[in-house]
């Protein structure tokens, strides 16, 4: 028995026939209206070719990274921009570093933090930041700290910035921030 889905061409047609190809079904955009139930053991098949997922598909990636070398001057109790990203419309994982290195003499820190944020200059919500707070904790010339942001969550309804920031309190030297800034689509 074959049964055909549509009147007109296009149509699609399914055969209940004991004699079934392995081939994939033809099928070219549309819009998919009810649930996408994979096998609990097939599951869907990701790319094995080590491409990137086109902009607006699950799995589209943008990074932005600044290396040490273009690090920001931080001064100190003033939250600043490391770099930014664009995300359009949709739901992402947003992920990340933060570097910080004292470029000159010792340098003693009250707090540091580091996080992301839709807001220029800001730290952020709860979960979107780290912080490390101590008594005048010393950090040696031309060393690095560098932290990981913890992985957030943003869903958003128009094309959106998302900024990479961090802030610290410090005495002495000079304090340089530099990291990236990660984000996956996830839906």
């Amino acid at each position: 028995m074959t049964t055909v889905i549509g009147g007109s061409s296009p149509s699609i047609t399914f055969s209940d026939s004991t004699t079934q190809s392995t081939a994939a079904l033809p099928l070219t955009g549309g819009t998919l209206t009810g649930a996408l139930t994979p096998s609990t053991t097939s599951g869907i098949v990701g790319t094995t070719l080590g491409d990137n997922a086109n902009a607006g598909s699950v799995g589209e990636y943008v990074s932005s990274t600044v290396a040490v070398g273009s690090g920001i001057a931080l001064t100190s109790g003033t939250v600043a921009n490391i770099t930014s990203i664009s995300l359009t419309a949709g739901d992402w994982d947003i992920s990340g570093v933060v570097a910080i290195n004292n470029a000159t003499g010792t340098v003693l820190f009250n707090y540091l933090n580091g996080g992301t944020s839709t807001t220029s200059a800001s730290l952020g919500s709860l979960g979107q930041y780290w912080a490390i707070s101590g008594a005048s904790q010393a950090l040696a010339y031309n060393v690095d700290f560098v932290q990981s942001i913890p992985i957030n969550r943003i869903s958003i309804s128009t094309t959106t910035t998302v900024y990479l920031t961090s802030r610290a309190g410090f005495t002495g030297g000079t304090v340089i921030i530099y990291g990236v800034i990660r984000a996956r689509r996830v839906r």
